[in-house]
């Protein structure tokens, strides 16, 4: 799994992956300008939809992909502030077979350790 952030690159790696079959995890997900003149937000627009899970930042940003029909995988940024849900994420991303890089949040990390 591989696991992106910045909106150019993104999109190569994205359509990269998705086309060689590789689970992808975008990184700030759902966030939209709904400026179609900006190359980014296409490019957001398009990762979203290629993407196996998406680590929205906001409540709005999880309701971004849902109304262009993306209703698997959204991620809410609740699930780090709670023990029980990050435990099983981390469990979940444990036993899967590839390597797996973990972007983390300082938030995040902090839960981790403790």
């Amino acid at each position: 799994m591989c696991l992106k952030s910045d909106t150019n690159s993104t999109l190569e790696g994205a359509l990269a992956e998705a086309k060689a079959g590789i689970p992808l995890a975008h990184v700030e997900a759902g966030l939209r300008s709904y400026n179609r003149a900006m190359p980014e937000e296409v490019y957001r627009v398009l990762t979203d939809h290629v993407s196996s899970m998406l680590f929205c930042p906001t409540d709005v940003a999880v309701e971004n992909p849902a109304k262009e029909g993306i209703v698997k995988g959204v991620h809410r940024a609740a699930n780090t502030d709670d023990e029980e849900r990050m435990r099983s994420i981390h469990v979940a991303l444990e036993m899967r077979a590839t390597q797996v890089v973990f972007p983390v949040h300082p938030r995040t990390r902090k839960l981790i350790q403790e």
